[in-house]
């Protein structure tokens, strides 16, 4: 998904935000600022994890992430200390994914 919407720079990024996201597989992603990245939910594989990606403006030939929309603060700190909670910051994650995808389908289901 390709946006011409203006992308928040990576200076501009607040660490524990949620950000709505435009990248290849995900539509959200929490800030990790003792890392420059954005941590967002590889549904690819049979097993969703959190996988760290990086902002396009770093010019790194990893960056993919470009931040559109800053929605607040996280409920888990993304510099995570315990299974606990980097398993609460992966359901969180997959339930905003979740209800992006139901809210779009519904959406393109009224525009049909």
């Amino acid at each position: 998904m390709t946006s011409s919407r203006r992308i928040i720079p990576w200076q501009d990024c607040t660490h524990g935000t949620l950000y709505r996201i435009d990248a290849p597989y995900a539509t959200f992603g929490v800030y990790r600022a003792d890392h420059e990245s954005f941590l967002v939910v590889d549904q690819r594989p049979e097993r969703p994890y959190l996988v760290e990606e990086y902002h396009v403006d770093l010019g790194l030939s990893l960056g993919i992430i470009r931040p559109l929309e800053a929605l607040g603060p996280a409920p888990i700190d993304p510099c995570y200390d315990s299974d606990a909670s980097y398993t609460a910051l992966l359901r969180f994650l997959e339930a905003r994914e979740a209800s992006s995808l139901s809210t779009s389908n519904g959406q393109a289901a009224l525009a049909a």
